[in-house]
């Protein structure tokens, strides 16, 4: 279940300012310059919010690669050590075959 933040309803709070105004202004109202500041103002509130929660998003993101990227690095590893003991078998089985076959032509 999703947790309902203070930033979240002042995001919301910004957005029904912006929008009270702008209706407050076609009513004829407020004075224009005041409704562009209150409008303004309230739309560089909402972003910064906005733009908050995008980073916080982000953040959690990046720690999520960063721990996925060091369990691939923990299975490479463990793949690796696996293909240089069959390397190692193989080489071995190589070498006993180099010498039955040394054996065989003499």
């Amino acid at each position: 279940m999703v947790k309902i933040k203070i930033e979240d309803i002042l995001i919301w709070i910004f957005i029904t300012i912006a929008v009270g105004t702008a209706l407050w202004l076609l009513h004829g109202s407020p004075s224009e310059t005041n409704a562009i500041i209150t409008i303004a103002i309230t739309f560089a509130g909402s972003e910064l919010l906005i733009w908050k929660k995008i980073f916080e998003i982000e953040k959690k993101t990046t720690i999520g690669f960063i721990k996925i990227k060091n369990d691939f690095n923990k299975n490479n590893i463990m793949m690796n050590n696996r293909f240089d003991k069959v390397d190692n078998r193989l080489n071995n089985i190589e070498n006993k075959l180099n010498i039955i076959n040394n054996k065989l032509k003499r």
